[in-house]
């Protein structure tokens, strides 16, 4: 009989996984699996210990968040089972990458047959599945209530954005891509990416691939604050590549040098001080296809 784990988070999205594990354990029934559920906050020796005794699939139920803390223990493993993803958070910008349908829609439409490689980031002893950045405003999630998350929605982070605006402030750092310097002073913002969304922002890198071996970075320069808030609409309106203010780049690696005080963030969940070293690992973790996928 084939064993799934299920990490879920309890409060993501008021609940929804808690409100429907009967019915995943149905499914899975009715497939012959066992299903073994483990609620957040995770101790990851349970996970851990589930792996080393043997795990088929391994279901992840949550915000980012959640997918963040369990790409970070499958991933230090050299060869780890298949990921399903079954959106339940407030942004789910990993999700949207995937091109899942809604929540319930991807609980009835679980695939185990099929799956696909994901490329990883790397920095340092920590991971990232879908994006990492530095700089005005990334403290913003963390900063949010998990109940004004669940009452407002996307909207909290948006709030909570705006109210940093005052606090506008410029970083110097170095930056080398692919081995190269590619920028060397000041700046406001850089952001990471391995798929095209961030941020409940749908192409905020156009190029980008969960597979294509390459992270696409973009670098919002020091600018007059009209300049960056024009900057900040533009990216609103999909329409910010080719701004003057803006370094859109794309590279399998990247060094960023700067003021360790600043705030950093990977997969919503507060990162590492600079200085980084940040390695992509080519299809990493394999993910289960659903209905709704290309």
């Amino acid at each position: 009989m084939q064993k799934v784990a299920l990490i879920y988070n309890p409060v993501s999205g008021t609940g929804k996984m808690a409100g429907h594990l009967d019915e995943v354990i149905k499914l899975l029934q009715e497939k012959k699996m066992l299903l073994l559920p483990l609620r957040t906050p995770l101790k990851e020796e349970m996970l851990e210990s589930l792996l080393a005794e043997g795990l088929d699939y391994v279901l992840v139920s949550g915000g980012d968040g959640t997918i963040h803390q369990v790409v970070n223990i499958l991933s230090a493993y050299p060869s780890s089972p298949p990921v399903g993803v079954i959106p339940a958070g407030t942004a789910n910008d990993f999700a949207v990458n995937l091109g899942l349908p809604g929540f319930e829609e991807t609980i009835k439409t679980l695939n185990f047959k099929k799956s696909i490689p994901v490329d990883v980031g790397r920095v340092g002893n920590r991971y990232f599945i879908n994006v990492a950045l530095g700089g005005l405003l990334t403290d913003a999630p963390h900063k949010v209530d998990q109940r004004l998350k669940n009452n407002l929605g996307k909207l909290a982070y948006y709030l909570r954005g705006v109210s940093e605006l005052p606090n506008l402030r410029a970083v110097s750092v170095e930056i080398d891509c692919s081995g190269k310097s590619v920028y060397h002073g000041d700046i406001f913002l850089y952001v990471i990416l391995n798929g095209k969304a961030a941020g409940n922002l749908g192409n905020l890198a156009p190029r980008a691939a969960l597979n294509d071996g390459l992270f696409d970075v973009l670098i919002f320069k020091k600018s007059s604050v009209i300049d960056f808030i024009n900057l900040f609409f533009k990216v609103l309106a999909g329409k910010h590549i080719g701004d003057p203010h803006l370094l859109y780049l794309q590279c399998d690696n990247l060094s960023i040098r700067g003021a360790g005080d600043i705030p950093t963030d990977l997969d919503g969940e507060e990162g590492p001080p600079l200085p980084w070293q940040v390695e992509l690992l080519p299809g990493k973790l394999q993910i289960l296809k659903t209905w709704g996928q290309s």
